[in-house]
C-alpha cells in the first residue's frame, strides 16, 4: 500500500502558495489602485481622481479632506465605511449626479457644505456616531427631503424635512426638498445654525419659536420666496446678513425686545418694509439707515393676537397632513396666523373658537386671576391694552411675564409680596405709569422692565442718585460715568446695562 501523505502535503503546499499569491496580488492591486485613484496624506484622503459611479471608500482611510470629491461628475453612489471618522467641508459639494450616500457609525463629524449643491441627491443615511454637523451641509440639494439617522444616534433627528438636535432645541437645517410653503417653528427651539434656511425655495411664511432670542448670520439668506415672517417678544438680536437676498420679503415686524440689528441683516431685501413700535430700538434702526416703514393706515397686524397663548398652532405630528399655507389657514385647529394679503400684513383669526379679551367693560381683575392661576402672569398678556388703567395682581402670583403689561394704559401698579421675578419689558413704555410699588421679595428684574415710563424717567431726569435699586438688591438703572462706576454693596442682581 502506497504512502499518500507526501502527495497530500505537497498538494496542500501548492494550494497555500496559490492562495498567498492571490492575496499578495490582491493587496498589491489594491495599493496600486489607491495610489492611482486617491491622493493620500497618511490616512487622510486628500483628493479622489477616479471616474467610477459607485464607490466604497477604502478602509485604510480615516478622514476625508475638504473638497476631496468636489465637482466630481461621475459619482452617483458612495459608501463611507467603518474606520472613517471625519468628512471635511465641501468634501462632496457640487457633485451633480450624486444620488445616494451611506455613512457608517464611525463618522463623528460632517463639515459645512459637505454635500451642498448636489441636485440629484435623494437618499442619505448616517450612523449612530455622528455628533457634529456643520452649517449648510445640504444647501441647494433641491430633491432631498429626508435624512435617515441611525436609531441609536443620540445627537440628531429629522422631522418634517428639518434636521434638529435630538432634544429639538436647535435647528441645523431645513432640507431644500421639503415642498411646503410655510413652517411653524416649535416653541422649544432656542437656536438655529447659520444657513439653516438658505435657499429653501418655495418657503413663503415662517413663524419663529417664542423662545428664539437670536437670529444667526445667514440663517435665512437666499430664501428667495419668503414673503412674511413672525417674530416674538423673545427675539433680541438679528445678526449679519441673516435675511440677505430674501428678494420677496415684503413685511417684517420688529418687536420691542430687539436690542441689536446688524446693518447688513436685510441686505438685498428690496421689497421690505418694517413694522416698528414708536420709541423702540427697531425704530431707531430703520430711521438710521433710511429704511421704509409701513404706513399706519396699512398696518393691520394684531400683535397681541399673534402672541396670545390661546392661538395655538398644529403640533409637529399633525403638520405632515398640512401641505400649504392655505391649508393651514383653513385648518380648524389654528386660531391665528399672519399672512400678507393685498400687500397688507394681517392676522387670520377664527373668533368663533376663542373668547377675545378686548373692549370696554372687561373685568380685567377677574381675567387676570383666571389666567395667572399657575402663579405667573402670561407673557404679553396685556400688551397694547390701552384701556387697562389699573389692575390688582392676585396674591398667588410669584412671577410677571415678559412684556405682560408693555405699552398698556396702566397708570399705577402695586406688586404684591411674594412676587420674585419681573420679566423683560414687563412694563415697558407704559406711558402713563407714574406710581410703582415693588416689594422686597423681588430678586430678579428683566432688562427694560420699566424703561420709558414716567416713573422710571422721573428717576432718570430728576434724581441725584446714579443707581436705581429696587426689591431685594435689583439694579434696574444706572446713569453715572464709566470712570466712576462702583457697584454698591447692596446690589445683588444687575438688571440693566452697565459699563
Amino acid at each position: 500500500m502506497k504512502d499518500r501523505r507526501g502527495s497530500v502535503f505537497m498538494l496542500a503546499g501548492v494550494v497555500a502558495v496559490c492562495i498567498i499569491s492571490v492575496v499578495l496580488t490582491s493587496v498589491y492591486l489594491s495599493k496600486a489602485a489607491i495610489a492611482g485613484t486617491y491622493q493620500m496624506d497618511g490616512s487622510i484622503l486628500m483628493r479622489y481622481n477616479g471616474n467610477e459611479s459607485y464607490i466604497t471608500i477604502p478602509r485604510s482611510v480615516t478622514e476625508i479632506a475638504p473638497a476631496a470629491f468636489e465637482g466630481n461628475t461621475s459619482l452617483k453612489e458612495v459608501v463611507i465605511p467603518q474606520g472613517i471618522t471625519k468628512i471635511g467641508y465641501s468634501a462632496f459639494a457640487e457633485c451633480p449626479n450624486l444620488c445616494k450616500v451611506e455613512i457608517a457609525g464611525s463618522v463623528t463629524e460632517i463639515g459645512s457644505s459637505a454635500f451642498a449643491n448636489c441636485p440629484s441627491l435623494l437618499e442619505f443615511s448616517a450612523g449612530e456616531g455622528l455628533c457634529e454637523l456643520g452649517s449648510g451641509v445640504f444647501a441647494g440639494d433641491e430633491l432631498l427631503n429626508d435624512v435617515e439617522f441611525d436609531k441609536d444616534n443620540n445627537s440628531f433627528v429629522c422631522l418634517d424635512s428639518v434636521i434638529y438636535s435630538a432634544d429639538r432645541t436647535h435647528i441645523y437645517e431645513m432640507l431644500p426638498g421639503r415642498g411646503k410653503n410655510f413652517y411653524i417653528m416649535n416653541d422649544n427651539v432656542t437656536g438655529i445654525s447659520q444657513y439653516a434656511f438658505w435657499g429653501c425655495n418655495g418657503l413663503e411664511h415662517i413663524s419663529l419659536s417664542s423662545n428664539l432670542e437670536q437670529i444667526d448670520p445667514y440663517a435665512f439668506s437666499n430664501a428667495n420666496d419668503l414673503k412674511s415672517l413672525t417674530m416674538t417678544f423673545k427675539t433680541k438680536k438679528i445678526l449679519m446678513k441673516a435675511f440677505e437676498d430674501c428678494a420677496n420679503l415684503e413685511q417684517i415686524y420688529l418687536p420691542d425686545t430687539i436690542s441689536y440689528i446688524h446693518p447688513t441683516a436685510f441686505d438685498g431685501c428690496k421689497k421690505l418694509k418694517y413694522v416698528v413700535a414708536p420709541g423702540s430700538y427697531a425704530e431707531y434702526f430703520v430711521n438710521k439707515y433710511n429704511f421704509k416703514i409701513w404706513e399706519e393706515n396699512k398696518y393691520a397686524l394684531d400683535i397681541t393676537a399673534i402672541l396670545a397663548k390661546e392661538y395655538a398652532t398644529p403640533k409637529e405630528e399633525d403638520e405632515n397632513n398640512i401641505d400649504t399655507w392655505e391649508d393651514l389657514v383653513d385648518n380648524k385647529n389654528v386660531l391665528g396666523q399672519t399672512a400678507i394679503v393685498n400687500n397688507n400684513a394681517v392676522v387670520l383669526i377664527d373668533n368663533t373658537q376663542v373668547e377675545v379679551v378686548s373692549g370696554p367693560g372687561v373685568a380685567w381683575n377677574d381675567v387676570l386671576k383666571d389666567k395667572s392661576s399657575d402663579g405667573r402672569i402670561p407673557d404679553n398678556f396685556f400688551y397694547l391694552k390701552s384701556d387697562l388703567k389699573t389692575v390688582q395682581i392676585p396674591e398667588n402670583v410669584n412671577a410677571i411675564g415678559d412684556f405682560s403689561f408693555a405699552r398698556s394704559g396702566l397708570t399705577e401698579v402695586d406688586i404684591p409680596e411674594g412676587v420674585t421675578s419681573i420679566g423683560t419689558g414687563a412694563f415697558y413704555h407704559c406711558d402713563s405709569l407714574t406710581d410703582v410699588s415693588i416689594p422686597g421679595t423681588v430678586t430678579e428684574v428683566g432688562r427694560n422692565a420699566f424703561n420709558n415710563t414716567p416713573w422710571y424717567n422721573d428717576w432718570l431726569n430728576n434724581s441725584e442718585e446714579d443707581y436705581f435699586i429696587v426689591g431685594d438688591g435689583c439694579l434696574i438703572g444706572y446713569k453715572g460715568s464709566k470712570d466712576s462706576f462702583e457697584l454698591p454693596a447692596k446690589v445683588k442682581n444687575i438688571c440693566c446695562d452697565t459699563p
